[in-house]
């Protein structure tokens, strides 16, 4: 029996559900770890008000990418209803792109961080550069999605 027509919802709004639900825990356990390092380097609120919101930004383009995967290599067996419904070859694709995604948001971080740093710009001009890019990035991987 197929899942997606027992619910008397619409594919879509399922999959928006799972978006939604799949970035707040993402959010919650990175907004965790991010206090817990902040208050061991003490970089400053600025850093930290930046650095949540470039969280929640990663973490809603993470939870699309899995989310659209998963949804594409379903794997529907009553006896793994605890577990993972995705395939195999979902799960590996699920997890390529996550190191790929987190390799070029991370890469435009690093980047804008070491070029504000040659040229000497105040952390107010390098992070207004980073989020603009990353919003363009997320609106790419979203629109491909």
């Amino acid at each position: 029996m197929d899942l997606l027509k027992v619910p008397p919802v619409l594919t879509k709004k399922l999959l928006q559900i799972k978006i939604i639900y799949s970035s707040i825990i993402s959010i919650v356990c990175g907004i965790t770890g991010m206090i817990i390092l902040y208050f061991v380097l003490r970089p400053g609120p600025l850093y930290l008000v930046l650095g949540l919101f470039l969280l929640i930004l990663f973490s809603w383009g993470e939870s699309t990418i899995g989310t659209s995967i998963g949804a594409s290599f379903p794997e529907f067996r009553p006896i793994q209803s605890s577990k993972n419904n995705i395939t195999f070859l979902g799960g590996l694709l699920t997890f390529i792109s996550f190191i790929i995604y987190l390799l070029v948001f991370g890469g435009i971080v690093i980047e804008v961080l070491f070029t504000g740093a040659y040229f000497s710009w105040p952390d107010l001009v390098s992070f207004p550069i980073i989020i603009a890019l990353e919003l363009i990035v997320l609106e790419q991987v979203i629109r491909e999605v």
